[in-house]
């Protein structure tokens, strides 16, 4: 007992009780008292028995307790005794009120019970007495209250012995009467079924009779043919149920008994009776979010299966009792799964489908995950936004009528009617499809405008209620998610997102928030229009072009700022970007927010401020102004909100503070995924980021997506409050599959004799291929291997050791291995080694820059195919992840419009197709592109894009960022061949010299690269020069007298050879040459490029 209660948890009072045979369900008689004293809430009550093996025999001795057939006869003419048995059995109690008060599944009530002993007035220690057995039975009928005739059925301790049972049915009927009432009350003994299980034989009567009760059948008693002549059934109510039969009620509730006597004279009685009828379910939220979680993906698996069996089974559960059950009565393993769902049909389909857009999973230990709330502006506020939430969701409908009526006579008009104008989008109603409202498919039409929405002015389009209704909106939502438990231990706002977290904090009251933000809103509604474009430039790029009343208004991330500033200027400013190949974003923005347009008001809004009482914030935020975690001095400083309007917003410096703690949960408490995507760009990769609030264009039902977003929550990690979450509703838990243990089987197995091998393997009869690569360290390897008398051949690095592989597998005689100084791992058999690029070489280990896949709820499927798999690397290598799975969404991966454009690029690049821009934002997957890829590639080539004409380009250029970084190391070390990369080709047939000499021109001239050198300007700075000729020279070495059991050493010492020599990137080229002769029919191509032109990838497509 007290290692459960230590394994558990439970602090209350912990006992082992041992009194023989009634030991368990004595245990449930002090669990009844303790919860009647106060001293416990619930308790665990049970017993256990277990005797190995579990097949024995037992020796029959006349008199004896053993029977004499291997059955228990329990008061049959034929009992002879009992028959052993292993078992465990343990059940809950609880507190009526308590229970039903919680929604619990109530399967029996204990009416009473009571507990004595014998004592010694008996004819020995181990024989029954009846007078005992009569006084317990009667006390617990006391104690419960009932009349003795209420009671339809006893199960009985039924030992199938010759003294005990007539004994037993002697004390029941002196306790129960009702001779005149003969053959009114059934009696039966389930060591019938599964035998005398010593302490546990009380509380396996007691699961039997409460699951006869929820039933509403009596199961038969085995064994039974006719009455043991000892037992006087005639003047009791007894009889001996020997069939299955309906148990009927009386006008009454069923009711029945149940006995255990203990070997050495303690004995228990209960009375229980059938659970009160349930109080129905009240009504719940349209979605519902069912959750799972397992020890392995294994059990994950089956739990899931086993959940849509039980659902398909059980359509009488309300779906909300379901979810609620999940939530409240269910232990959170590291393997967990979250489906948003509509109903029991919809339910079943998607969990059977395991569809990863609606089923998501994570593997994640934490249960309690720190959570920072990030609060945006404006620029993704919409019409209708959150309507959904405020008609299904009663605690943000209360925070919206709350604000509302607040705000009315301030802004002079309802703000629902702002936010929530005309008819909901068909998703938000009430009767949308289950699949439709919950694939959160991105509508082309309403990115558009071309969905049929009403010609009527936008009023979010007025800057004097705008502010206001997205104040609303993310205090509503706010609250909602720490109603829900999901608190933050910091939150970061973006311009008005600070006011809402100042909000939350408790700097504001409420009504002076809303106050000071309306106020704020119709000052600057009255000053003059201006403008804001994004622009993918660090404030150094941008701070030189900053004129004409332009200024820097944010800077969100790396290579993502906001300028701010008069219309004309910052369209001359966008043109001159374009001119430089600066792709930028004119922002939904009516005025120049956070620029020196914005100082007229600054007085009046801090005089507005004079009246209002600030407070030191009770949760931490980071300051917009400052980029720091605000100072409490700062918080209740009018002069600080007024300079805030002005200022710079220092996104990224506050994303940088936050992400100080990496686990944190980033939370966007707001329209859009604007912060997301900035944090993603701070580094937040490792962090789940999650959003509240679905994007415009987006055909999802809110609340469905809310709540997908709380189940990513849970999967991340995050404490969720599932009272909280249930709040307001009349919630059951209903009976539901339990965990999926998965079985092992752990057999003694018969000790081997003889002589025990060495652990250490022989090498004897193995192949390896080792790769030497000039170091010295391979040559020794090989030399070692041989000793031992494996087969051993050596490749030079840079030489595609296939052949050499193929010649030992062709041999026979073991496996073959491979070693490899660039592969990921030092060696492995051939079927394991990762696939070799077309120039020799193994793919080197991942590059140590790029950052785990996020989380982000989705479970990971591999893309598949040519199309699949190049979208999935170009993300990888715009985004920083090692892997991107082909179900991932290109915007929650931390993609933007500005890296959409990329993408486009890259896929004109490789395909030849013109993919229109919105196609990623319609489908924001590998698999939903790639299939948009694979549609056009099928068009007619018509109607495809001409080709792209080349533009000759004279004279210096930049450099990129990564050939301005191997530019920089190569002058670290002028002429150090490190970053040489050598490969050596193997031409089979003739070769014509003169032929191979006008390709290699030929390749030359068509690839600028290879006709680049790298000076350094007049400036300083280092350029890049495309020559418009330069010859690679292609020398020629005839080494056909050579024997042929040389040819491959020669080549790697020249391959070798060719590496070490330096090449000059300011005078090239940067590429070098040399063709081997051994045959008339066989030729090795040296070459050489300089890692500032090629990798990997690159060398493909030479």
């Amino acid at each position: 007992a007290t290692l459960t209660s230590f394994k558990l948890g439970l602090e209350g009072p912990s006992l082992n009780v041992q009194s023989a045979c009634s030991s368990s369900l004595v245990a449930v008689h002090l669990g009844v008292q303790s919860l009647r004293a106060g001293e416990s809430d619930m308790v665990l009550a049970g017993g256990v028995s277990i005797s190995l093996p579990q097949k024995r025999g037992c020796l029959y001795q006349p008199g004896g307790v053993n029977s004499p057939t291997g059955e228990c006869r329990s008061f049959d003419a034929d009992a002879r005794g009992t028959v052993g048995g292993n078992g465990v059995g343990v059940v809950l109690l609880r507190r009526l009120e308590d229970a039903l008060a919680d929604g619990d599944t109530v399967l029996a009530v204990i009416r009473g019970s009571a507990v004595n002993n014998d004592g010694s007035e008996k004819m020995g220690y181990t024989a029954p007495r009846r007078d005992g057995q009569a006084a317990v039975i009667a006390e617990a009928l006391v104690t419960a209250g009932v009349e003795p005739s209420t009671v339809s059925y006893v199960e009985a301790h039924g030992s199938g012995t010759e003294v005990g049972d007539p004994i037993e049915v002697a004390a029941l009927a002196a306790a129960y009467g009702g001779a005149d009432r003969p053959g009114t009350c059934a009696l039966g003994s389930v060591k019938s079924n599964v035998g005398h299980l010593d302490a546990a034989a009380g509380v396996a009567g007691l699961i039997k009779t409460v699951l006869a009760l929820g039933h509403g059948e009596l199961p038969p008693s085995l064994h039974y043919e006719r009455p043991n002549p000892r037992i006087d059934f005639a003047r009791s109510p007894f009889f001996v149920n020997a069939a299955l039969r309906p148990w009927e009620r009386d006008g009454a509730p069923r009711r029945a008994g149940i006995s255990s006597f203990g070997m050495g004279g303690t004995n228990a009685h209960l009375v229980v009776e059938e659970a009160p009828a349930a109080e129905p379910s009240g009504p719940s939220r349209p979605w519902q979010l069912l959750t799972l979680s397992a020890r392995t993906p294994a059990a994950l698996e089956a739990a899931t299966d086993r959940l849509a069996a039980h659902l398909e089974a059980h359509p009488e559960q309300p779906l909300a009792d379901v979810a609620h059950t999940l939530h409240v009565g269910r232990k959170r393993f590291e393997h967990r799964r979250v489906l948003v769902c509509r109903d029991h049909a919809d339910a079943v389909a998607a969990l059977r489908a395991r569809d990863p857009r609606r089923v998501l999973d994570a593997v994640q230990e934490r249960t309690n995950r720190p959570v920072a709330f990030l609060f945006p502006g404006l620029g993704d506020h919409y019409a209708q936004m959150a309507r959904g939430l405020y008609e299904a969701e009663p605690a943000f409908r209360r925070e919206v009528d709350r604000c509302a009526e607040i705000l009315r006579p301030l802004i002079g008009c309802d703000v629902r009617e702002v936010l929530f104008p005309g008819e909901p989008a068909p998703e938000q109603r009430a009767d949308a499809a289950p699949d439709a409202a919950a694939r959160g498919e991105t509508s082309l039409r309403r990115m558009l405008g071309r969905d049929g929405g009403s010609d009527a002015p936008d009023p979010l389009g007025r800057t004097e209620l705008a502010h206001p209704a997205v104040f609303v909106t993310e205090y509503a939502l706010a609250r909602t998610w720490m109603g829900w438990g999901i608190r933050p231990d910091v939150m970061i706002g973006h311009s008005l997102g600070e006011y809402v977290a100042a909000t939350v904090a408790g700097v504001f009251s409420l009504e002076d928030a809303l106050a000071l933000v309306a106020e704020r809103a119709r000052l600057i509604e009255a000053l003059p229009a201006g403008a804001m474009l994004a622009v993918p430039l660090d404030p150094a790029g941008i701070e030189p072009l900053l004129r004409d009343g332009l200024a820097l208004a944010a800077v969100n991330a790396p290579g993502m700022c906001t300028v701010s500033g008069p219309v004309a200027a910052v369209e001359r400013l966008e043109a001159e970007l374009a001119e430089q190949g600066v792709a930028c974003r004119r922002l939904n923005a009516s005025h120049p927010f956070h620029s020196p347009g914005m100082e007229p008001i600054v007085d009046r809004l801090t005089a507005r401020m004079a009246g209002m009482r600030l407070r030191a914030p009770e949760i931490p935020f980071v300051s917009n102004v400052t980029g720091r975690p605000i100072a409490a001095e700062e918080a209740t400083d009018p002069a600080y909100w007024a300079r805030h309007l002005c200022r710079t917003v220092r996104f990224a410096e506050g994303m940088a503070e936050v992400l100080r703690d990496p686990s944190r949960l980033l939370l966007e408490v707001g329209p859009g995924r604007t912060l997301g995507t900035f944090a993603l760009r701070c580094g937040a990769a490792e962090g789940a980021v999650l959003a509240s609030l679905r994007h415009a264009y987006t055909r999802q039902a809110d609340q469905a997506f809310l709540l997908e977003m709380l189940g990513r929550s849970w999967t991340a990690g995050a404490r969720v409050d599932w009272r909280g979450f249930a709040e307001g509703e009349r919630r059951r838990r209903v009976l539901l599959p339990t965990y999926p243990f998965e079985r092992r089987s752990y057999w003694v197995e018969r000790r081997r004799r003889g002589r025990r091998r060495g652990s250490a393997r022989s090498l004897r009869g193995e192949a390896w291929v080792v790769v030497v690569d000039g170091s010295g360290a391979g040559e020794r390897l090989a030399r070692r291997l041989a000793a031992t008398g494996a087969r051993v051949a050596t490749v030079a690095a840079g030489e595609d050791p296939g052949a050499a592989l193929e010649a030992l597998r062709a041999e026979g005689g073991g496996p073959v291995h491979l070693v490899h100084p660039g592969a990921p791992e030092a060696g492995g058999r051939v079927e394991e080694v990762p696939e070799l690029a077309g120039v020799g070489a193994p793919e080197r280990a991942p590059d140590p820059t790029l950052h785990e896949r996020p989380e982000t709820g989705t479970r990971y499927v591999a893309p598949s195919g040519e199309v699949e798999e190049l979208l999935a690397g170009v993300w990888a290598r715009l985004l920083g992840y090692e892997r991107v799975g082909a179900h991932d969404d290109f915007f929650a991966l931390g993609g933007h419009s500005l890296l959409a454009t990329q993408v486009i690029y890259r896929v004109r690049e490789a395909f030849g197709i013109d993919l229109p821009l919105e196609a990623i934002f319609e489908v924001p997957t590998v698999a939903g592109l790639a299939g948009r890829v694979e549609e056009m590639r099928r068009m007619d080539a018509a109607e495809r894009i001409p080709p792209v004409v080349r533009v000759p380009r004279t004279g210096p250029l930049p450099l990129s960022y990564a050939q301005e970084r191997m530019w920089v190391l190569d002058q670290v070390e002028p002429g150090s061949p490190m970053y040489n990369v050598p490969a050596a080709l193997e031409l089979k047939g003739e070769v014509d010299v003169e032929i191979a000499r006008r390709a290699l021109a030929e390749i030359v001239r068509r690839h600028e690269l290879l006709r680049t050198v790298y000076a350094v300007a007049d400036d300083g700075q280092p350029v890049q020069v495309i020559l418009p000729e330069l010859e690679v020279p292609l020398p020629y070495e005839d080494l056909s007298h050579l024997p042929e059991s040389e040819w491959l050493g020669v080549a790697g010492d020249r391959l070798l050879a060719e590496a070490q020599q330096p090449i000059s990137l300011a005078v090239g080229p940067v590429m070098r040459t040399r063709l081997l002769r051994f045959s008339a029919r066989y030729h090795v191509l040296l070459i050489t490029l300089h890692h500032i032109v090629v990798d990997g990838w690159t060398w493909t497509l030479l």
